[in-house]
């Protein structure tokens, strides 16, 4: 699996993570996807969330016991929307529109859940060791699926005569790189991420580079 790691603006905004369904829970888990992200969770502390979360560090541990309980809560939460974002191809889909919308639904989860995101995606890069058990098995057969799908795509003249096994990498590249610092528009400390901007130069970049008669 190929995970492209990234880093967050130094200027990130504090109120960027979707609400949960319980408000203090949510309020922790936010806090704890901020920390987890900056920090990683080796150095991340427990007095560091409940100081984000404002917050008691008692009520953190009554609400989750314990600093693996959350961090595990928080990859519990993004896991499912990372593997909705990379949905199955259909057969019956237009191939560029399809890689075009996994591109759009991935940079739209990282706009809604920045940090949660990034948490997920260095976990993978780190071996996935604390992932929810069923997460790999279900990455890993929509990746099988959808580069099956890809090859049909090429072979039928649909898509640029290319390495079918390269095109899921890229897409999942392209679509993490948006959120570099080097995505910043307008550049310039301070600045956030223009996700418009980025989604549009994504799809046009993946659209030049895969549409039929490219080599």
């Amino acid at each position: 699996m190929y995970i492209m790691p990234f880093e967050l603006p130094r200027e990130m905004p504090k109120a960027c993570e979707e609400p949960l369904a319980d408000p203090v829970r949510s309020t922790i888990l936010n806090a704890a996807s901020e920390a987890f992200a900056q920090q990683g969770y080796a150095a991340t502390k427990l007095s560091e969330i409940a100081t984000l979360a404002c917050l008691p560090r008692s009520n953190v541990l009554y609400y989750f016991k314990s600093k693996a309980n959350i961090y595990s809560q928080v990859l519990e939460d993004i896991a499912p929307r990372y593997l909705d974002a990379c949905a199955p191809f259909q057969h019956d889909d237009a191939p560029l529109e399809a890689l075009s919308r996994t591109v759009t639904a991935m940079i739209r989860l990282f706009e809604g859940r920045p940090f949660a995101s990034k948490v997920l995606l260095q976990e993978l890069k780190e071996g996935g060791r604390r992932i929810p058990g069923d997460f790999l098995e279900r990455w890993a057969c929509q990746a099988q699926e959808n580069t099956a799908q890809i090859r049909q795509w090429i072979g039928s003249g649909q898509l640029a005569a290319v390495n079918p096994e390269h095109v899921l990498p890229s897409v999942w590249a392209i679509a993490q790189a948006c959120i570099d610092r080097c995505w910043h528009a307008p550049a310039g400390a301070g600045q956030g991420i223009d996700y418009r901007v980025a989604t549009a130069s994504s799809v046009r970049l993946l659209l030049n580079g895969l549409a039929p008669g490219n080599r």
